[in-house]
């Protein structure tokens, strides 16, 4: 089943605004976090996903996500470009999840992904316990090699596509 959202990119405080107000807690200073979000055929934000605490190359990144519970938002495409984003542009080796209790659906998301619950907070979100989920880059391996989106161009094609 296709995704029924566009990508939201280019509007980092907004969605990190909107997935913190769903999870609680208070976002990064601008400019320290990347994110994206997903609209909804009328324009509405109905998910996002914001990579904060990136502390370096090999190191870790969180990942923060929000949803709204009924929007199918989650696919291949949506998978790689979390992958792509944690493993490949910051190249991290691990990607953390932070998500409300609550957030069912977040956390089925999560668990299909991939991610491995290792730390629950208790009372550490608005709305009940905090869950920590990580992901490493072996575990996002098969999601970067399965599926590339149309839109994605290589360095390769990049450099074809210049010298025509």
């Amino acid at each position: 089943m296709a995704r029924d959202v566009d990508i939201m990119i280019d509007q980092d405080e907004a969605v990190c605004n909107w997935v913190y107000n769903k999870i609680g807690g208070v976002p990064d200073r601008p400019g320290s976090y990347v994110a994206h979000g997903y609209v909804d055929k009328d324009g509405f934000l109905v998910a996002g996903m914001v990579y904060e605490n990136f502390l370096g190359k090999g190191m870790s990144s969180e990942l923060s996500i929000a949803a709204e519970d009924k929007c199918n938002w989650f696919d291949d495409q949506t998978r790689w470009e979390a992958s792509y984003m944690a493993f490949k542009v910051q190249e991290v080796d691990i990607l953390r999840c932070k998500i409300a209790e609550s957030n069912k659906a977040c956390i089925s998301i999560c668990e299909r992904y991939g991610f491995h619950l290792k730390h629950r907070i208790e009372k550490g979100n608005t709305d009940g316990d905090l869950l920590i989920y990580e992901m490493t880059l072996e575990d996002a391996q098969p999601h970067l090699n399965k599926f590339k989106p149309e839109w994605f161009i290589t360095d390769e094609k990049e450099e074809e596509l210049a010298h025509g």
